[in-house]
């Protein structure tokens, strides 16, 4: 819906399962088609238990009527190793990869050089990446202990309570049960005087500064005439922990059901 009604949305790319041809950090452009019109080979946008993502279309198939697709990563497709693969429906498609960025670069997905100086820098890149990984997995299991400490709770509690804040927002896929990543945000003081108890999806997001800490999300429907509330994809970032975020945000869902 989003795509139909602006025609073309802009994806950040966080992973590097499409390396070469994408960089995490790598800027995409999509474009919408109907799942019919896409090719093999294309780099399709489609969402999979409420989260996108960008990967090679290998297979179409069709069982019972129904028109599935089976999609990789760059490395397996360009060794040919996706034929297990098990298919999802192709009304999941959302768009096709029309265009990258990288920094002042910008190439179509098969005009991309895969010069040698290309790829060195990729995969120093990508080295740095794991690192950096490897680093947060370390220090989240020293937080972990940390937040165990009763005093540590107490002081990190002082140190943040004056300084998060809370946003709310509105799914821009309407009629969307998953949850999904596509929100119009506003304060949540804003949000709850014109909040009117509407069917759809919602997400409750906790943030110090521009920097999402925690996030809860919620689905209001009707059912008999009763009003559902259901809850989900309850996050706070391992860091944040211990400091009453995750109860704050509780709070804050359960009165906004």
């Amino acid at each position: 819906e989003v795509l139909i009604n602006n025609d073309m949305i802009t994806f950040k790319a966080i992973s590097w399962c499409m390396f070469p041809v994408i960089w995490a950090g790598d800027i995409l452009k999509i474009e919408p088609i109907e799942p019919k019109d896409a090719r093999i080979g294309d780099i399709v946008l489609y969402k999979s238990v409420g989260r996108a993502y960008a990967h090679r279309l290998v297979k179409v198939c069709q069982e019972q009527g129904k028109l599935y697709i089976v999609t990789s990563g760059e490395k397996e497709y360009r060794d040919n190793r996706f034929t297990n693969s098990s298919g999802i429906l192709a009304d999941n498609i959302l768009g096709r990869v029309i265009e990258i960025k990288r920094g002042k670069l910008s190439f179509r997905p098969d005009e991309v050089k895969l010069s040698l100086g290309n790829l060195m820098l990729g995969r120093l890149k990508l080295s740095l990446w794991t690192l950096i990984y490897k680093i947060k997995q370390h220090m989240a299991k020293v937080f972990i202990k940390l937040q165990g400490v009763k005093q540590y709770r107490c002081f990190f509690k002082r140190l943040i309570e004056n300084k998060i804040s809370f946003w709310a927002g509105t799914s821009l896929i309407k009629n969307m049960r998953e949850v999904n990543n596509f929100h119009f945000y506003r304060s949540l003081d804003d949000f709850f005087k014109n909040f009117a108890g509407a069917k759809g999806s919602y997400n409750i997001s906790a943030r110090i500064g521009n920097r999402p800490v925690g996030n809860i999300s919620l689905y209001l429907e009707e059912i008999n005439n009763y009003k559902i509330c259901t809850l989900s994809n309850f996050i706070v970032r391992i860091p944040y922990r211990g400091g009453g975020t995750g109860s704050q945000l509780l709070g804050k869902v359960l009165y906004l059901c």
